[in-house]
């Protein structure tokens, strides 16, 4: 028996029920079930990258993410982090003389760093990707790992200009072994 490519649709309607609770709100058609957030990642870097295109990341960043990058042949770009995540007063300067194909994220529990970025850079994220037309991929494998404080919104659910691609999985808090992730993203992509 086979499932459908983007999924077994009753896991999808599931997934977007959640998310809304969540503040994301897809429709079914908008997520994609993947093996993994690395298939994701994988996918779109199949999807937008050229050889010689260029991708602005977090430094330090997520190596499976650089190697899905490199492996299209990618120019990496990064902006460093600090304890509230990624510099976004940096990045204004990155996406002027860059022009990338997306800007890649891990806003909650970045990965290697741990930082969290904060609401405020959040919105000064998504307002940049906007003034630049950019999409940003907002991987978040980790906020369901918050132990204390209050969550912060996902870039995703602040998204009011359809920029944002979002990528999860259940690895890290459901089912390591089962390798189950997601993909939300605008009808165009």
């Amino acid at each position: 028996l086979h499932c459908p490519t983007e999924g077994h649709t009753p896991l999808r309607e599931t997934l977007a029920r959640w998310l809304a609770s969540r503040g994301i709100h897809a429709r079914t058609s908008e997520v994609l079930v993947v093996s993994g957030s690395q298939q994701g990642l994988d996918l779109l870097a199949r999807v937008f990258l050229e050889p010689g295109d260029a991708v602005v990341v977090e430094e330090p960043s997520y190596i499976g993410a650089l190697q899905s990058f490199r492996n299209a042949q990618a120019r990496i770009i990064g902006v460093p982090v600090d304890a509230h995540g990624m510099r976004t007063d940096i990045l204004a300067s990155v996406l002027e003389h860059h022009r990338p194909k997306f800007i890649y994220t891990l806003p909650t529990f970045q990965n290697p760093s741990g930082a969290v970025m904060s609401v405020e850079r959040r919105r000064h994220l998504l307002e940049l990707a906007a003034r630049w037309r950019v999409p940003v991929v907002e991987d978040d494998p980790y906020s369901e790992l918050r132990y204390e404080g209050d969550p912060l919104p996902s870039l995703k659910a602040l998204d009011e200009h359809d920029l944002v691609i979002y990528l999860s999985t259940f690895s890290k808090v459901l089912l390591p072994g089962l390798r189950i992730g997601y993909l939300v993203a605008p009808p165009v992509v």
